[in-house]
């Protein structure tokens, strides 16, 4: 891309324009030697803006491959959770026989990506840099960092150069850590190993006395209510309760209906905070659940 002018650039190209408009109504008004010294000094700025800009051409140059080349360095887990920072390093490496001094590096990334802010580097001639950006997922799915803004400066600061450096690189985002603490002394079963805070009764051989009822052929004997046979005139039998434990499976749709809607792009993390509260809610209880 070709240099173009900066704010102070354009402010200087004004006030030659300006001082060239003067100087020519100096002349048409018949005072030449007021519009001389006038006509000098615009002239010298537009020689001064000319020669900027063509010594800002070889800067371009130098921010353009293979002059200069981006190169990232991840984590050794470059997989990453929503909602935590994961620091990436990025290596410049200039072949140019120039250093480029105050250049600003700003990454090309995805939308769902936080953008950090750009850095400033001083990139010395034939040489490298490292420097480290901060980046953060919003939610989770697979992102990339495409590539890198340069800007840079040319003499006295009159002319920018910008580029651009592809330089791809994926990333792998888990849904946010959602942390399940079980209170040990809660967990411990209350009366057996098998039982929590929600019991399935039905009947069967348990401690607890559900009914007295008429005698059915096939009743165990020990089971006759003799009291209550005597009292009513006919077999009489006591029927008992059997507690046994409910066992929870909670099913987490994992597929690509679940991940970057346009409705709702957040649904696999909501549906994973609902898992995980039904979990938590379970395990306080003592009551076995699975995840599916």
């Amino acid at each position: 891309m070709p240099p173009q002018l900066s704010s102070s650039g354009r402010a200087s190209l004004a006030i030659a324009s300006i001082w060239m408009l003067a100087a020519a109504i100096l002349l048409g008004a018949g005072y030449p030697a007021a519009a001389w010294p006038v006509l000098f000094a615009s002239s010298a700025l537009f020689a001064l803006l000319m020669v900027a800009f063509y010594l800002s051409i070889p800067v371009g140059r130098l921010l353009e491959p293979p002059q200069l080349e981006a190169i990232l360095e991840l984590p050794e887990q470059t997989l990453m959770h929503a909602g935590e920072p994961i620091r990436i390093r990025v290596e410049l490496r200039g072949r140019g026989p120039f250093a480029l001094r105050a250049m600003q590096l700003r990454a090309e990334l995805s939308s769902s990506l936080s953008t950090p802010a750009p850095l400033c580097l001083d990139v010395p001639a034939s040489s490298s840099v490292s420097t480290e950006f901060e980046l953060e997922a919003a939610r989770s799915g697979r992102y990339f960092v495409h590539g890198f803004h340069l800007e840079a400066w040319g003499p006295l600061r009159l002319f920018r150069i910008r580029s651009y450096l592809a330089s791809a690189c994926a990333l792998v985002v888990l849904p946010r850590r959602t942390p399940l603490s079980i209170d040990a002394s809660r967990a411990a079963p209350r009366r057996s190993e098998r039982l929590g805070a929600h019991e399935l009764s039905q009947r069967g051989f348990g401690m607890q006395l559900r009914e007295i009822r008429d005698h059915q052929p096939g009743d165990p004997y020990r089971n006759i209510a003799w009291k209550a046979s005597a009292r009513l005139g006919r077999l009489m039998v006591r029927e008992f309760e059997n507690e046994v434990a409910v066992s929870a499976y909670l099913m987490l749709d994992i597929s690509t209906s679940m991940r970057g809607a346009s409705d709702r792009p957040d649904k696999l993390e909501h549906a994973i905070e609902l898992c995980m509260a039904m979990a938590r809610s379970l395990s306080k209880g003592s009551d076995r659940f699975g995840l599916i």
